[in-house]
């Protein structure tokens, strides 16, 4: 009896923990994050521009998932699920009604959309989170720290601005 009875009180012991994992990751905030738009790129070529404009979207995604609670949905993703004439395609601006549409169809609590300019090397990028329920925009970040706004802070851009959209979405000020 023992034999049996010893092992059986370790699984059940076991299950309350995997139990309380599941809801952990049920609790994750999805972020749905779009390709961001070029509002003026001067300086370099176009090609460059519009990597750049690319390459952010995907820094910010990836600098998202780093943040605790937080899934992301990438930019290519979302660009997918967009309908062939909806803004947003090729480098158009995206409201927040699309975003909405496209994260509710993902699966995703919130949107990430918004642009950049890149005036001779001084980049200011923007962010727009939005509400995917309600189509509001909740809040709007840009990089309004002097010390960080040339191209080559760029990574340190977005991960800062990364960490302002996971504290506005947990809640945090």
């Amino acid at each position: 009896m023992r034999r049996v009875l010893v092992p059986l009180l370790l699984a059940l012991a076991a299950v309350p923990a995997a139990g309380g994992e599941a809801v952990a990751q049920a609790s994750d905030v999805t972020i749905a994050v779009f390709r961001f738009g070029n509002a003026g790129a001067y300086g370099e070529s176009r090609d460059t521009t519009e990597a750049r404009r690319l390459r952010i979207g995907r820094m910010l995604a990836s600098e998202l998932e780093l943040q605790p609670g937080i899934r992301t949905i990438y930019p290519r993703q979302t660009a997918a699920a967009m309908r062939p004439d909806s803004a947003g395609r090729r480098g158009r601006r995206i409201d927040a009604a699309t975003a909405s549409r496209v994260a509710r169809e993902l699966g995703a609590q919130y949107a990430v959309t918004g642009s950049y300019v890149d005036h001779f090397g001084r980049i200011r990028v923007n962010a727009q989170l939005v509400d995917a329920r309600s189509n509001t925009i909740v809040k709007v970040f840009t990089n309004d720290d002097p010390a960080l706004q040339r191209r080559e802070d760029l990574q340190e851009i977005v991960r800062a601005q990364a960490i302002r959209i996971a504290q506005a979405v947990n809640g945090e000020p």
